[in-house]
């Protein structure tokens, strides 16, 4: 969470510096020669984030055990280790998968 706060603050700051400038000088949104640049740095900090992004999430995968567990790679998904579950069929791949009831997971969050 601290990283994608950090993440924001680039990208917050010079939305925040075209504003006052845009706020200034009496421009609209449309009228306001430096929104494509806005538009522009948005683009690069969202290249350099994803970039970033991936580093972060491997180190926490290391970190919490869990990276040798990705069998493709980014965006898989893998069952937490001390997950536990009824074995059930699934209805989409027809494998057998572990399930726990939705139910049962919200009243453990209440209490």
């Amino acid at each position: 969470q601290e990283f994608y706060m950090f993440s924001l603050f680039f990208p917050g700051l010079s939305g925040l510096i075209i504003y006052i400038i845009r706020t200034y000088r009496g421009d609209s949104i449309d009228e306001c020669t430096l929104t494509p640049f806005h538009g522009i740095i948005t683009f690069i900090w969202a290249i350099v984030f994803l970039k970033f992004w991936s580093r972060k999430e491997c180190r926490l995968a290391y970190s919490w055990g869990t990276l040798n567990s990705q069998t493709e790679g980014r965006g898989t998904f893998s069952m937490r280790h001390g997950f536990k579950g009824k074995t059930v069929l699934s209805e989409v791949t027809g494998k057998p998968t572990k399930y726990y009831s939705p139910v049962l997971r919200r009243l453990k969050y209440i209490v």
